[in-house]
């Protein structure tokens, strides 16, 4: 293993020597810093200088050859290269406004570039700017234009020059020079001071230089005067509509071919010449002749004018239509045209004509009025044409809308109507056009007005009902014309709030009893459909719920035990969203009836056991108190067979028994009595002589064993009894 990573040791080194006798250098190129000295802003002709800092990282005696490029507003501006490690000094002297800007270097080193931080240079001062007038001879003639230059003595870069005739800029153009010459048109005439400026255009800020000395430049007015001349005057005749007149346009000098002399009406030219001197112009005028009419002569650039106001009278106005202000569909209407004399002292009103002219079926009526009928809507067009002599006037053209009728309005609610709340109903006609007014009506009377003025506006009224017939109590009209159009009234579903809630039961609560069906039956007054819920007080949630299209509904609880019992009531709810409660109702189970009758008689049973219990043993001290003295053998015969005797011991009272207690010891000899099972009985009979009043003493109490179910055990152990063996009575 130690073998193996010593060949690879000794194999990197071979390569690594291989790769530097290649030539192969090792360095780094870690950033580049840029700074401008001195820092901030400079003068103008001050020299800044740009530091391009870069920090490279080489072994030693590595040589690098570093290429500088050095970019101003994303421009390249230098570039160097060079083996040193010394920073880059690139010095701008004479700096200039338009050496400002944005800088940033570059530095490659081989195959790796880094690039600087940017830093803003600002350069501040410029030249004043020089104006120059190039022109030898003096003066200048009005409408001659004339070449001016403008420098900007020692700037560089982008300039637009800007040239200003007594302070207002006419004229500006762009350069990359600082200097530039423009011709100028002078067109006013006077003295005229001409001054320039420039400015230097910059990202993101250009900068403005003052103006030059002001150039002044005399400048000779133009003297071909138009002479412009109307008959008749107007200033000294009236000028009707229908007159003729004349008019010209001249100047008064030899015929020059560059000038041009021309005639016009308002925007309409009338005549134009550039051989003559003069020009002329006849025409019948009509009221939109009246205004001014213009003369202007023009050479080159210079346009000399003068004019002359005629006002045209009107012998007739110029008609006009009128029509009802509301047409509808089916209506007929009438459609006027008037126009007034103005001139009685030139036309006379039977010599006034009236045409109506109707668009749709080319149809005209020599009247000045024309009756229509239309019977759908839609729209017609009438024009107007009135004649005096050769007067001819038109209307402007009139658009009849034909309106549509309002319909029938409907009224409906918004949203669900609540006895007792606000809600709002809406009014509207499907058809008609606009403005509708729509009235709200209670029993035909007016409670509210709304008038729709827009497509899309509705007609709305807040209302509040207290009970539910009132609803149909309200109605809508609507009108658009002259007559109202009555709707059919509201007649929506109100919502009754719930009110009354209550809780039976079934069967009554003094019957409910186990096993049976408990029915729950829950009411409330007001309008289904209604939720109901039942509830159990003891219990969180409900134990039902249903919704019911009347007003009542039940809940069944099957087969009730005593678990059943108690407090129960329900919950009702409709679309007015208030839920009521019904009061509370005890219920109590009672025991099944069966169960009742066994509870009766096994009472009953177990008191008959107690009495006949009681009997028993009642009997039973009766035989002991009155026989204590006799022998419980004279009941029987000790011989079988002595019928009399047997006779005569069944005549005598029944036989009582009762438990006695022992005098004197049991002989061991004799049966035994077993503890908790045997029960010892005394035979009492009273003597058939009446010798009741015997000495105890003469006889002992006889006593016989009398076993339970365990006796033939007793009789496995001892021998069998007999007559013979009972004992013989001692005192």
């Amino acid at each position: 293993m130690g073998s193996l990573f010593l060949l690879f040791f000794f194999a990197v080194l071979g390569s690594s020597t291989c790769q530097q006798a290649e030539g192969l250098t090792l360095f780094t190129l870690e950033k580049v810093t840029l700074s401008i000295e001195p820092d901030g802003a400079v003068g103008r002709d001050a020299s800044p200088t740009l530091r391009c800092r870069p920090l490279v990282k080489s072994s030693p005696g590595t040589s690098l050859v570093r290429r500088y490029v050095v970019f101003k507003d994303n421009v390249e501006l230098h570039r160097w290269n060079s083996s040193r490690a010394d920073d880059l000094l690139w010095r701008i002297p004479n700096a200039r406004v338009s050496d400002g800007g944005k800088y940033m270097c570059h530095v490659s080193i081989q195959d790796k570039t880094a690039v600087s931080n940017t830093e803003r240079l600002k350069v501040t001062g410029l030249s004043q700017p020089v104006l120059l007038v190039l022109r030898n001879t003096a003066p200048v003639q009005e409408g001659e234009r004339v070449p001016v230059s403008c420098r900007a003595p020692g700037e560089t870069g982008t300039f637009i020059f800007y040239f200003y005739d007594q302070g207002e800029e006419i004229h500006e153009v762009q350069s990359t020079s600082n200097q530039v010459e423009v011709e100028l048109l002078f067109s006013n005439p006077g003295v005229r001071d001409m001054q320039c400026a420039y400015m230097v255009l910059m990202v993101p800020d250009s900068v403005k230089s003052n103006h030059s000395q002001a150039e002044s430049v005399r400048v000779q007015e133009f003297d071909l005067l138009p002479v412009l001349s109307v008959l008749p005057d107007p200033a000294k005749t009236k000028i009707f509509e229908g007159d003729r007149i004349n008019v010209s346009c001249e100047y008064r000098r030899a015929i020059d071919p560059l000038v041009r002399v021309a005639l016009s009406n308002g925007n309409q030219l009338l005549d134009v010449t550039q051989t003559q001197a003069k020009v002329s112009h006849g025409l019948t005028v009509f009221s939109n002749h009246s205004g001014e009419f213009e003369c202007s002569v023009v050479k080159v650039n210079v346009v000399k004018k003068t004019n002359s106001t005629v006002k045209v009278l009107e012998i007739i106005s110029t008609p006009t239509l009128t029509v009802n202000p509301d047409v509808f569909e089916n209506d007929t209407f009438h459609v006027r045209c008037q126009s007034d004399i103005l001139a009685p002292e030139r036309v006379d009103s039977a010599d006034v004509k009236y045409q109506i002219h109707r668009n749709e079926g080319h149809t005209s009526y020599n009247d000045r009025v024309f009756g229509d009928l239309v019977r759908t809507t839609g729209s017609r067009t009438y024009t107007c044409t009135v004649t005096a002599g050769n007067i001819v006037k038109h209307s402007p053209a009139l658009v009849v809308q034909i309106k549509a009728l309002a319909s029938e309005p409907q009224i409906w609610a918004l949203g669900r109507v609540v006895v007792g709340r606000p809600f709002q109903v809406s009014c509207h006609s499907d058809r008609g056009s606009l403005p509708i007014t729509h009235t709200l009506l209670r029993n035909r009377v007016p409670v509210g007005t709304v008038t729709v003025t827009r497509p899309g506006q509705q007609a709305l009224f807040n209302l509040t009902i207290q009970r539910a017939g009132e609803i149909q109590d309200y109605g809508c009209s609507s009108r658009n014309s002259r007559q109202a159009v009555v709707g059919k009234r509201l007649n929506i579903s109100v919502v009754v709030p719930l009110s009354d809630p209550g809780l039976s039961v079934l069967p009554a609560l003094s019957d409910i009893l186990e096993g049976v069906d408990l029915i729950l039956i829950c009411s409330a007054e007001g309008s289904p459909p209604i939720t109901f819920r039942w509830y159990r007080d003891d219990a969180a949630k409900s134990l039902h719920s249903s919704t019911s299209a009347t007003v009542t509904a039940s809940h069944v609880i099957h087969g009730v035990d005593k678990r059943a019992s108690g407090a129960y009531y329900c919950e009702a709810v409709n679309y007015a969203n208030v839920s009521v409660r019904s009061q509370k109702v005890i219920v109590e189970v009672k025991t099944a009836t069966w169960k009742k009758v066994l509870i009766v008689a096994s009472c009953l049973l177990t008191v008959a056991v107690v009495v006949l219990l009681c009997v028993l043993r009642f009997r039973a001290k009766r035989v002991r108190v009155d026989g204590a003295g006799t022998s419980v053998w004279s009941e029987r015969s000790a011989h079988p067979g002595s019928d009399e005797e047997s006779s005569a011991v069944s005549s005598e009272p029944d036989v009582e028994y009762t438990e006695v207690v022992h005098p004197r010891p049991m002989d061991p000899a004799r049966v035994p009595l077993r503890k908790g099972t045997d029960t010892v009985y005394s035979e009492l009979q009273n003597s058939p002589t009446g010798l009741g009043d015997l000495d105890p003493h003469d006889y002992g109490s006889v006593e016989y064993a009398s076993l339970n179910t365990e006796q033939p055990e007793l009789n496995h152990d001892q021998p069998q009894l007999n007559h013979h063996d009972l004992p013989v009575p001692v005192d």
